[in-house]
């Protein structure tokens, strides 16, 4: 069963592609499946696309088991990238961004 999306997202910008190749090869490919998958409007149930708690328009999308993205909602059903980074890390700067 696939995941209907809350938001379409925007493409990534220019200084984000740079800070994606700072990744590991497998990360930037579950970026890149991920922008592709909201694109086409739906994620896997694996994604896990969650509201983060504390925010009513950022998303929390699971890359793999160790990387994060959060997507931030604007109300006319659209959404950008703001944050990528390791889960251990990730919660933490995300909140930090309120």
């Amino acid at each position: 069963m696939l995941l209907q999306l809350p938001v379409k997202l925007d493409p990534l910008t220019k200084r984000q592609k740079r800070q994606l190749q700072k990744l590991p090869p497998q990360a930037i490919k579950n970026v890149e499946d991920v922008v592709k998958e909201f694109y086409e409007g739906e994620l896997p149930p694996g994604r896990q696309l969650e509201l983060v708690d504390g925010f009513d328009d950022v998303y929390a999308v699971r890359l793999n088991d160790s990387y994060r993205m959060a997507i931030q909602s604007d109300n006319k059903g659209t959404g950008r990238v703001i944050l990528i980074d390791v889960h251990e890390k990730f919660y933490d700067r995300l909140n930090r961004m309120k």
